[in-house]
């Protein structure tokens, strides 16, 4: 039976600069839109944390370098600086081949951080602003 593998790009991309040295706290991001940020961060040679989805307040105040990995898109600038790094799949992944950034999964998953959050809407028919006559 097949099987599907799911990896996590932040991931990749944070093992390989805590493979080359990078000291740590680091924290390797990627826009989340709505002024969030998903954010992998090495905080101890133990690894990785886990994939978090930060308010980009709270990326701000972080005490780790921040970096972003090129030609991931953005659609707002970081809160603070951080330093473009290289992403080539191929090329990490030939890097990596000791690290074990593969997750066996049942089905194919989209892997969200976070569980979808539903709100309680009431529909109504739009109209058209009154118009104030001045």
């Amino acid at each position: 039976m097949p099987c599907t593998y799911a990896y996590r790009s932040l991931e990749l991309a944070a093992h390989e600069l805590w493979r080359a040295g990078t000291p740590t706290p680091f924290a390797v991001i990627a826009d989340a839109r709505r002024d969030t940020w998903h954010c992998v961060e090495i905080s101890s040679p133990s690894g990785a944390q886990p994939l978090r989805r930060l308010p980009a307040p709270v990326l701000a105040e972080m005490a780790s370098d921040l970096f972003l990995p090129a030609d991931f898109r953005t659609w707002a600038a970081p809160p603070r600086t951080a330093q473009p790094v290289p992403y080539s799949i191929a090329d990490l992944w030939r890097l990596q081949g000791d690290a074990e950034l593969l997750l066996p999964l049942s089905e194919p998953d989209a892997r969200f951080p976070e569980g979808p959050a539903y709100v309680s809407w009431t529909p109504r028919i739009h109209r058209a602003p009154n118009r104030a006559s001045t």
